[in-house]
């Protein structure tokens, strides 16, 4: 990745190799998740990819493999899950100004008022 420094095809290609294998499909050996390269042949074709329907199959995978053996580290997206939670789930009333993206409106500042009523 380091050396492609002009951008280009091969740029767009590791860059979502690591964001799907940090972000919504790790392993669990700490690798790059191949399972995406056949996707990434044409890179023209990425912004096309149903990304909703791979995070929500992956969501669903990663757990049915999760509760076989919980003592494992989940490898889900842990991204998606966290934007969810912090943005949907209600504990308390709080006042949020919505935004696209939808953590536009989380700021530090409410991060950690949330987090402090939470804990």
């Amino acid at each position: 990745m380091l050396k492609c420094t002009n951008g280009g095809d091969w740029f767009k290609r590791h860059f979502i190799i690591f964001m799907v294998s940090i972000l919504l499909d790790s392993t669990t050996n700490g690798y790059a998740n191949p399972l995406i390269l056949s996707n990434l042949v044409n890179v023209d074709r990425i912004r096309d990819l149903n990304w909703c329907d791979y995070v929500m199959s992956t969501l669903i995978d990663k757990r049915r493999i999760w509760e076989k053996n919980d003592k494992k580290s989940f490898t889900g997206p842990l991204l998606f899950l966290m934007v969810l939670y912090v943005d949907r789930v209600y504990l308390y009333r709080r006042e949020i100004d919505r935004g696209i993206p939808t953590w536009k409106g989380w700021t530090t500042t409410p991060l950690r008022a949330r987090e402090t009523e939470e804990i």
